[in-house]
């Protein structure tokens, strides 16, 4: 009886070479699928993550047909972000359409075209537009009453000299939140932002510049205080351009000066240093050395001290050479050198008017 057995052999190899193969392909393209790398983020290195949160959840509002409650969650984000989420604007004009506001949902389709003129499937959307304008009546101005009131008190404000922040309970910032408070959004706001956050900034700098004859600003606690609520509030505005630097440092001055009141001079030595290596504040370089005298060795504190005046000659307005003599008249007599102290005093009398 004649045998297949080279022939079977043959087809067996073919077969097991054959699932070796789509094995291998298999795991190629699983592989493959895994290895992939994410394409970099579509968000502004400028929005946070919680804004990002919040506009995922308005998304998963309106996926579940919550439309006034989405409509909400982008209002929140749209609010802090005027311009750098457009996406947002979109979302609110279909979730405004579905719930029937038609002349608002063809408001924010505007909106969205302004930030995006020209979107990736710009066909579709505008489509989705023309059939809300045929149900739309007159939208030339949808901003109500105590909106458009809000703006324009505010505007008023922002053209005058009072202060964005300090010493008053009806500074221009508190006009911006009762703006805020009516559910004003527009991609203007960022206009707003911008006018309002330049008044805190110059502000904040007048707050931490010493007058002519100090060597420090005339801040007390509570002015410190004053200060990091500066920078909070300069921080609510992440779109608009301000000297991060500058506010950083004031900050950590703030602490530093706040920890000193507390008699932790250990920490606030750390926070002045910081604070000055990332802008020369003069509050932050005079706090350097008043730390000093409670955490150096008296040997130190010279050159410390002459570290800070450079400071003062090269950046400061308000250098006054006594101050620096008195200081180096205390830290000598820490050291025990009576008479380079008896000669720093004799340099302070030979300043004096």
């Amino acid at each position: 009886m004649r045998t297949h057995t080279p022939y079977l052999n043959t087809l067996c190899r073919r077969l097991a070479l054959a699932l070796v193969t789509g094995a291998c392909l298999s795991l190629l393209i699983f592989a493959s699928t895994n290895a992939y790398t994410a394409p970099k983020s579509k968000w502004d290195s400028r929005v946070s993550q919680e804004a990002i949160d919040q506009y995922k959840q308005g998304n998963k509002l309106y996926n579940q047909k919550e439309y006034l409650q989405a409509i909400r969650a982008y209002h929140k984000v749209l609010q802090q972000y005027p311009t750098l989420m457009p996406k947002a604007y979109l979302n609110c004009a279909r979730a405004y359409n579905l719930n029937e506001q038609y002349e608002l949902s063809l408001q924010f389709y505007e909106y969205y075209f302004e930030l995006v003129p020209k979107p990736a499937n710009a066909r579709k959307i505008r489509a989705e537009m023309r059939r809300v304008k045929s149900r739309a009546g007159d939208s030339s101005d949808l901003n109500n009453s105590s909106q458009l009131k809000a703006r324009d008190q505010l505007e008023e404000a922002l053209s005058t000299n009072r202060n964005a922040l300090v010493g008053t309970d009806d500074g221009i910032y508190a006009y911006y939140l009762v703006l805020l408070r009516t559910g004003y959004v527009n991609p203007n706001l960022l206009q707003i932002q911008k006018k309002l956050s330049r008044r805190i900034e110059k502000e904040l700098v007048a707050m931490l510049t010493p007058s002519k004859d100090n060597v420090l600003p005339n801040l007390d606690r509570q002015g410190w205080d004053e200060v990091k609520n500066h920078v909070t509030i300069l921080d609510k505005f992440p779109e608009t351009v301000y000297d991060q630097n500058l506010t950083r440092a004031a900050y950590l001055c703030a602490d530093a000066w706040q920890a000193y009141y507390r008699d932790d001079a250990t920490r606030a030595a750390s926070l002045f240093a910081e604070s000055h290596q990332t802008y020369p504040l003069d509050a932050a370089s005079w706090g350097t050395v008043i730390a000093a005298f409670k955490t150096q060795p008296a040997s130190e504190l010279i050159g410390i001290i002459n570290q800070c005046e450079a400071h003062y000659k090269e950046k400061s307005t308000s250098y006054q050479p006594r101050y620096f003599a008195t200081l180096r008249a205390k830290a000598y007599l820490n050291m025990g050198d009576d008479a380079s102290a008896l000669a720093e005093l004799k340099r302070i009398n030979q300043q004096q008017p």
